[in-house]
């Protein structure tokens, strides 16, 4: 996953800097302006797969990130209720730990 990651991140840098590098040769070349005049679609597809790549790279640790946490949260419940079992049981660890607030 994380090689797959690494990969896409690289991809959708080359490709950024490939369109940008085209649309100034575009601003200073008449060849490369024609080219671009001509085939004013794949300049436009060639711009989607960049934001697709650039927001690929920045939802996809978001989403893993939650999965994690969820996961971990799955642990850490199975954890308690192993402990609180071990010890007798919620109504044993409530009449053990009453509290009385002192102000």
């Amino acid at each position: 996953m994380a090689l797959t990651f690494f990969i896409t991140g690289w991809l959708g840098g080359i490709l950024l800097l490939g369109l940008i590098a085209r649309v100034l040769a575009a601003l200073f070349s008449k060849r490369s302006q024609q080219y671009v005049t001509k085939h004013p679609m794949w300049h436009l597809i060639w711009l989607l797969i960049v934001i697709s790549f650039i927001g690929f790279e920045i939802e996809f640790p978001k989403i893993e990130h939650r999965k994690w946490i969820k996961s971990q949260l799955v642990k850490i419940r199975q954890n308690m209720q192993t402990s609180v079992s071990q010890a007798g049981g919620w109504n044993v660890l409530r009449s053990e730990t009453k509290v009385t607030w002192q102000f």
